[in-house]
This record gives structure tokens, C-alpha cells and sequence, in this order.
């Protein structure tokens, strides 16, 4: 059965796949990838849950690399609009994984552009291997040059931390959470909502508020793009990172509990797609 006619059988008409859905869908579907029922299923429940809960248009960039293929993993599912990916990455089933030296995905979009704002920022990664080594690396960010009043990045801080920095290196707008290396896994959301900032760490086990706290608004919207698996600037380029991710996502600012419902809605759309389980 050819793609158009199964996607007319399973929802395309029949059933009312909603059009965000089928729109990236058909994406994916023309760089190359191959999409079941099950999978196509699944994309259209996200769609329809994050609608449902009034939280999709918070969402600004949506990335599920999990294709194996380059072209389909580029393709942001809100807007069907691609990135470029670079060096040595990985496209394997369920996820993409970068060499650590030379490999990252370059979203073309900056935190400006995204409308994501000292009071209002999200950085979501779904992580599935945490890279290798103790030293600090980026899953999603974007700083100004070596300007650390202007950045917006969620990183593996360290062998023990992990970290989410909005829009500012100090402690008005960064927050970290003790967590060791190996355990650097799962879904993390990290957000700015009003003057909230907190990560919330969501593993097959359940989910967990790893710090909540509140401070003033500080630092500058960045205008550099927004990378995965490397923090720009810093001389071009910083932080690479070789851990294994099947999810990221920029959107607007998250209350606590839309952070925990999102996550959840994450989880089962990454695990029903790849057939694989959140550590």
C-alpha cells in the first residue's frame, strides 16, 4: 500500500489526521522517511493533546530525530522548516548522536526570533545516553559571542550538575541541579516563566522537580542561533556534545505543571515512535 492511500485509510480522511500532523508528516514522509500507522498515530495524538491543553502554540521549534535519516531529522514539526545538521552525527533509529568534536544541528533561528524573552523561555532535550566524559557541554543553546549576559542554554554542566541558563550567567537567571553523569538522562524540561526558573526531570520511573526557584528578569535575548549538541560562540564553537538525543524542543515559557504534562505527552510519542523506553 502506497503512503497516500495508508494515509488516507488511517486518518488522513477517514479518521481527521489534524493538518499540523499531516503537514510534517508529508515532510518527513518527502526527505525520506519511512512513517507507519502506529507512528503516524502517535505524531497526531501530540499534536491533538498539545492543542487540547492550550500549550502548542507556546511551542516554537519542535525536532523529532529519530528517522535515521538527516533530511527527516532537520525538520521542525511546527513549522515544517529545516536546520542544518554538521560534522560527525549519528542518525540511528530513535536517535542522533554527535562525534563530540565537530558534529551539532544548527536550528537557522535565534531565541529572538523564536519571541522567547527574559520572562518567558523553554529548552526541552530528551536524552537517552548522557555524553561521555565530566566536562561541560551543551544539548541546546545559544549565547552571543563570549557575552554571558546574552545566552540561552540548558547544558551537562559538569560530571554532577546540569544546568539551564536564561539569559544571563549569574544568579538571577541560572539555575542548576545536582545530578550525576550517568544519570543525565531522560526528558528535561527547563524553563523561565515569569520570574520562575526550574528543571524538571521526567524518567520511565516518573517525573521530578530537580529545582524551582524565583529571581528578577536579568541579561539579553540572544540573536545568535539556537544549536543542539553545541553551545555557539565561544569562538565559533563550544561544548560538543556525544550523548544520544531522541527529542528537543524552544517554546515560550511553561508553568510548572504544563513542564510535566508536556514531558509526559514527550514520552509517549518518543517511545510509540521508536518502540524504544525513556531510561
Amino acid at each position: 500500500m502506497n503512503y497516500s492511500l495508508s494515509n488516507m485509510l488511517g486518518g488522513g480522511f477517514v479518521g481527521g489526521l489534524d493538518p499540523s500532523a499531516k503537514a510534517y508528516i508529508n515532510a518527513v514522509v518527502a526527505a525520506g522517511a519511512t512513517v507507519t500507522g502506529a507512528q503516524r498515530t502517535a505524531i497526531n495524538n501530540f499534536i491533538k493533546a498539545e492543542k487540547d491543553a492550550s500549550r502548542y502554540t507556546l511551542i516554537k521549534r519542535l525536532y523529532l530525530p529519530i528517522w535515521g535519516i538527516a533530511a527527516a531529522n532537520a525538520i521542525d514539526m511546527v513549522t515544517q522548516s529545516s536546520g542544518t545538521f554538521v560534522g560527525g552525527v549519528t542518525h540511528a533509529a530513535g536517535y542522533i548522536q554527535g562525534n563530540g568534536s565537530t558534529g551539532y544541528f544548527n536550528t537557522n533561528v535565534t531565541p529572538s526570533t523564536l519571541s522567547q524573552t527574559t520572562s518567558s523561555a523553554s529548552l526541552t532535550a530528551l536524552i537517552t545516553q548522557a555524553p561521555s566524559g565530566v566536562g561541560a557541554v551543551t544539548a541546546i543553546g545559544s549565547i552571543d559571542g563570549s557575552d554571558t549576559t546574552k545566552l540561552l542554554e540548558f547544558s551537562h554542566l559538569s560530571g554532577t550538575a546540569i544546568i539551564f541558563r536564561a539569559m544571563s550567567i549569574s544568579a538571577s537567571g541560572a539555575v542548576q541541579a545536582v545530578v550525576s553523569r550517568a544519570s543525565q538522562v531522560g526528558i528535561f524540561v527547563s524553563s523561565r516563566e515569569g520570574g520562575d526558573r526550574r528543571i524538571i526531570q521526567r524518567l520511565t520511573s516518573g517525573v521530578s522537580t530537580l529545582v524551582n526557584t524565583t529571581g528578577a528578569n536579568a541579561g539579553t535575548v540572544p540573536v545568535t542561533g539556537t544549536y543542539q549538541m553545541l553551545r555557539s560562540g565561544f569562538g565559533g564553537g563550544a561544548a560538543y556534545s556525544d550523548g544520544r538525543y531522541g527529542f528537543f524542543a524552544a517554546s515560550l515559557g511553561q508553568t510548572l505543571s504544563q513542564s510535566q504534562a508536556f514531558s509526559l505527552n514527550v514520552k509517549t510519542l518518543w517511545e510509540t515512535c521508536t518502540g524504544l523506553t525513556l531510561p
